[in-house]
Order: structure tokens, then sequence, then C-alpha cells
């Protein structure tokens, strides 16, 4: 209701008790009454009894209505609170994940329009068949790999795995 209406009920005499929790009145009215209880808003920064005498209640009028300032809820403060960081917390969180997914793929994400090719010089060495050809022990190892790449089953027998690198 209207905190001028309450304030003419306060006048009528049909207020009985009024209980304060911040801003938020729940008011009791006197036995009788057309509704039992209602709920009104006072102006943030102004106390009750201030208010109710500016609007025309007297301070005999006031001495039969209990007022009573209730302690705020703990969670009041906290829903205000929740309110402002969670939607924060989302959207830090969803870029996060999406920061995390970009270096997961090998930084992809950020490469977009870069050239792998690379330049040949001709100053790098290279090596050749020629280069090797006394070394006799690399070239059984080369027949070996090529023995398994061609028959693995055989291998595969004797419990024979690849071996990394190859």
């Amino acid at each position: 209701m209207p905190i001028g209406a309450l304030a003419q009920d306060a006048k009528q005499g049909y207020v009985k008790r009024i209980v304060v929790r911040g801003d938020d009145l729940a008011i009791e009215y006197a036995p009788g009454y057309q509704m039992p209880r209602a709920t009104s808003r006072k102006e943030t920064g102004i106390d009750l009894v201030s208010t109710l005498t500016a609007l025309g209640v007297t301070s005999s009028q006031l001495k039969n209505i209990s007022i009573e300032y209730a302690a705020p809820s703990r969670w009041e403060n906290w829903g205000a609170v929740l309110g402002t960081l969670l939607p924060l917390l989302l959207v830090g969180g969803f870029f996060f994940f999406l920061l995390r997914q970009a270096q997961g793929a090998g930084n992809q994400a950020f490469a977009f329009g870069k050239s792998r090719a690379r330049m040949f010089t001709s100053e790098k060495p290279t090596v050749t068949f020629a280069d090797v050809a006394g070394a006799e022990e690399a070239k059984q190892e080369l027949r070996e790999v090529v023995e398994f790449l061609k028959e693995p089953q055989k291998f595969a027998a004797l419990g024979a795995r690849i071996p990394k690198g190859i």
C-alpha cells in the first residue's frame, strides 16, 4: 500500500503495529479492520516517524502505534552482491574456457592468415645416402624396419611392437 494510505489509517487509529525492516514496512491493523495485515515501503535514508509526521500524523496518534525496528536479514546484502558478481564470473569463465581451447588447438585461432611456408636456404647442409655409405649398422636397422612394415604379423607373433619414432 502507498505510504500516504498508511498515514491516513494511522490518523484514524486503525494501525496497531508497524515492523520496519530496512525500507520495508509490515503493518498490522487493529482487530475488526477490513484487512489484518499489509506491506509498504518508506523512503531510503528517512526514518518512518519523520515520514508519518510530515504526512500529518500527530505524536499522540504515533503513541498508539507500536513501531519495531527489525534487523535486516544477512542474506539481503548477499543477494545484491551475487546479482552483480555472478554475471561477471560467468563471462570471465566463458572467456577463460575459450582461451584454454585456443591454446589446446595449437594456437590456431590466433594464427589465422599466417603462412606456414618455410624458406629453403642452400647454406643448410643436406645429408645423403652417400654420406652414410659406410654405416652398415644403420643400413641393417633400416632393412629391419622395412621388413617389419612388409610383414608385421611375423613380428607380432613374437610380441614385438613398433618402436617410437618409426
